[in-house]
């Protein structure tokens, strides 16, 4: 649209101008919904993502367990894990035919481990979609490792350093 503008000044100013202000009006709508999208992204914590999908895999029968330590996670930590759990959620709706899943956090040797770990059909190893890059590159960001296996169900594990998950180590 910035193109054809730029060529219709000289031929039709009028057509110019319309493109420029439908221009205008897709940026604000973007902008907006770049700051809706970082809003909600500030405010998802693993907390409240466990919580969220308690109600959404046993609106499925699918049982949730959890064994989560009492951490203080710094914030970018607390996201990324928050982000991992909803992806690995929604694969396991959409993919595991699994009836149970297991949620542990867990500080290791210097490291904060989340494992989610669902009874779900085995697969084989599938291409790593964008849902698994996304979590890889979320670990990967803040140092960490995102292991994925698909034999016995599916079994996700995510190692994050101890110096950024706020335990054992200072920032």
């Amino acid at each position: 649209k910035a193109e054809l503008a730029g060529r219709l000044v000289e031929l039709d100013p009028q057509l110019a101008r319309q493109q420029l202000e439908e221009i205008q009006e897709i940026s604000r709508l973007a902008l907006s919904q770049v700051r809706e999208a970082v809003a909600d992204y500030k405010k998802n914590t693993f907390e409240s993502e466990l919580s969220n999908a308690r109600v959404v895999l046993e609106s499925k029968d699918i049982e949730l367990t959890h064994d989560i330590a009492l951490l203080e996670i710094d914030p970018p930590t607390d996201t990324a894990l928050a982000m991992i759990l909803r992806e690995a959620t929604t694969n396991m709706l959409r993919h595991s035919h699994a009836t149970s899943c297991k949620v542990t956090l867990q500080p290791q040797e210097k490291q904060l481990v989340l494992n989610i770990r669902d009874n779900g059909r085995p697969m084989p190893e599938p291409s790593m979609g964008n849902g698994l890059k996304g979590m890889a590159e979320r670990c990967h960001t803040l140092g960490g490792v995102l292991d994925v296996s698909f034999s016995a169900g599916c079994n996700i594990t995510a190692t994050f350093p101890t110096v950024y998950a706020g335990i054992g180590g200072q920032q």
